[in-house]
């Protein structure tokens, strides 16, 4: 386990919608920190799924990730902070446009200076409270519950579907690990666009003003204190950025503090829940009597913190007891 507090940001967003120009540039301002792309768990082309329309390989869809290897890296490196040593990343041979503008790189030393200050003031006197930051980058990050669950902060860029495609069409092609991909004329609006809307229906119709959200549903699953940043405009990628980087002060400030026991021990999942009790309420409707039960239960979050859970009928509700 690394001594470090390890802190995961993920940066979702449809292809091109600028997650890893983003993810760059808080590259130059998060100190200690690892960027980390889904794009490299995509499977081998022999393994991908065929469109039944077109017939195009379908390079935008789950199954055309590895989820499984990718959550269980993705697990370890929210642990150890450290990827295992056989990993290689393709992705970052891919070129991607940057952004060019009049102050980033004053903003950049600006931020730079507000983060150092968080996390000083974050360490007291435990001279040993370290930080690790890993920014995951994909186009796919808030379709699995699991995946989710590893993201201490949840950044999601958007931008109109006439700006995706123009990014989109600009590029040449992409590397993969057996070569070189290139879209046929009309993938986007066959197949990009498509599987962007399905996919994210629910954050496109909930998330669509920038800012914080809190309790953005995705689907049945309700992914909370979730941030969207609008990439439309290249003149405001000061403000994205900036954005970005307070939230991430906002995390480190609610994080600060010693370190539990439980932080120490891995994360062990055998040690994260004790069930307290149960209890069943009959309510009568009608001529129906309709059983609902809730069972409450303590649950250790991945900074030690306890937290009061409460399940009804199947379905878990973050209860609003919190204990330090």
């Amino acid at each position: 386990m690394s001594s470090n507090r390890i802190v995961t940001i993920g940066i979702g967003g449809a292809s091109c919608s600028g997650k890893t120009t983003l993810a760059k540039w808080l590259l130059k301002i998060l100190p200690n920190c690892t960027l980390f792309y889904q794009d490299d768990f995509f499977k081998l082309e022999k393994d991908l799924p065929i469109d039944p329309t077109t017939k195009y390989i379908n390079w935008d869809c789950p199954e055309a990730i590895n989820f499984p290897l990718f959550l269980s890296t993705l697990e370890k490196l929210h642990q150890t902070g450290s990827l295992p040593a056989t990993f290689v990343s393709n992705e970052v041979k891919n070129v991607h446009k940057d952004i060019k503008g009049s102050g980033l790189d004053e903003l950049v030393k600006q931020l730079s200076l507000r983060v150092n200050e968080a996390l000083n003031a974050s360490a007291g006197d435990d001279k040993n409270n370290g930080w690790h930051f890993v920014l995951v980058d994909g186009f796919l990050l808030y379709y699995d519950p699991e995946v989710i669950k590893e993201l201490d902060v949840r950044l999601f860029v958007k931008a109109d579907r006439d700006t995706l495609k123009k990014r989109r069409e600009e590029r040449a092609g992409y590397i993969t690990v057996e070569g070189y991909a290139i879209d046929p004329p009309d993938y986007f609006d066959k197949i990009v666009w498509p599987n962007y809307v399905e996919l994210h229906k629910d954050l496109l119709i909930k998330g669509q003003s920038s800012g914080l959200i809190d309790g953005v549903k995705s689907g049945c699953k309700v992914i909370e204190d979730f941030v969207v940043l609008d990439t439309n405009f290249e003149e405001k990628f000061g403000e994205n950025l900036e954005e970005a980087v307070e939230t991430v002060i906002r995390f480190i400030e609610r994080s600060a503090g010693p370190r539990s026991e439980s932080e120490s021990s891995d994360r062990c999942p055998e040690a994260r829940i004790t069930r307290i009790y149960s209890v069943w309420l009959p309510i009568i409707d009608y001529d129906l009597i309709v059983m609902t039960y809730k069972i409450y239960y303590l649950n250790y979050d991945h900074l030690g913190h306890i937290k009061l859970d409460m399940a009804q009928n199947g379905n878990t509700e973050s209860a609003s007891l919190m204990f330090q």
